[in-house]
């Protein structure tokens, strides 16, 4: 086990003594180690020098990981883990990366701040004001050349599924991802559902700074599509008759086919 690999196995310990509700969720994610030298990584757009998420994989920069102390790799994991918690990864689907990550977060520490959680001083600003991570998207968006420019090196750490890491594909293997131990990692990685049932499991142990954040990324979606044509095809009748429905202005006669 290198020094970077131990780094986080510590922090992990930790976790489970002081943030336990963190370090649960963060057994289910796999941990992917970057080395220095990965040439795949270093020839991305955007190559993780941090850490990151996809929604299965946590990947983690072995230089960066290296230098941290024990207390802000505690605090940098359970930054990632919220992410995945938040469902991050989904929702952002279809925007655009950089200022999506921006936004996401801004609300991740604004958790963490009010949870009492070690923060570096160079993070991206927390939100205040209480707003949901699509409003702060759409904040981020009015002024996306002043954000892009100030914080592009620092909002990295959420990856979109098939951005590099889709299907078992890890930065840094050709061929098939490896765990910190050396070992293959299948390539079943954890859906939407699955996160929502990992966090429901353990609502017990949440913080509640965290009860407002889960609700909002849990609450059932509507689609407006089907509750809209469920509408029209009440109301808008069609030019044929039915003996399958009768009419209700003339008895014994066909209705409306809808």
């Amino acid at each position: 086990m290198n020094a970077a690999a131990q780094k986080i196995e510590v922090a992990k310990a930790q976790m489970m003594l002081r943030m336990p509700w963190f370090a649960t969720l963060l057994l289910h994610l796999r941990l992917v180690a970057i080395p220095l030298d990965d040439k795949r990584n270093l020839a991305r757009e955007r190559p993780i020098l941090t850490m990151a998420v996809d929604g299965t994989h946590l990947f983690y920069y072995e230089p960066f990981t290296e230098g941290l102390t024990t207390d802000l790799c505690m605090s940098i994991l359970a930054h990632e883990v919220l992410h995945c918690a938040l469902l991050h990864c989904p929702r952002g689907r279809g925007k655009d990366a950089l200022l999506w990550n921006i936004a996401c977060d801004m609300t991740v520490n604004a958790i963490l701040e009010q949870d009492g959680i070690y923060l570096p001083e160079d993070c991206i600003a927390p939100d205040r004001e209480d707003k949901t991570v699509e409003e702060l998207y759409a904040d981020v968006c009015k002024k996306a050349d002043k954000m892009k420019k100030k914080y592009s090196k620092m909002a990295q750490d959420v990856k979109e599924p098939g951005d590099g890491a889709e299907d078992g594909d890890t930065p840094g293997d050709d061929k098939v991802p490896r765990d910190r131990s050396g070992g293959k990692q299948d390539k079943c990685g954890l859906t939407e559902q699955n996160w929502k049932d990992i966090v429901s499991k353990c609502r017990a142990q949440q913080p509640k700074s965290m009860d407002r954040h889960v609700e909002a990324a849990q609450a059932p979606t509507v689609n407006w599509r089907e509750v809209l044509a469920q509408f029209i095809s009440a109301k808008v009748k069609d030019d044929e008759h039915t003996w399958n429905r009768i009419s209700r202005r003339y008895a014994n006669l066909p209705g409306w086919k809808r």
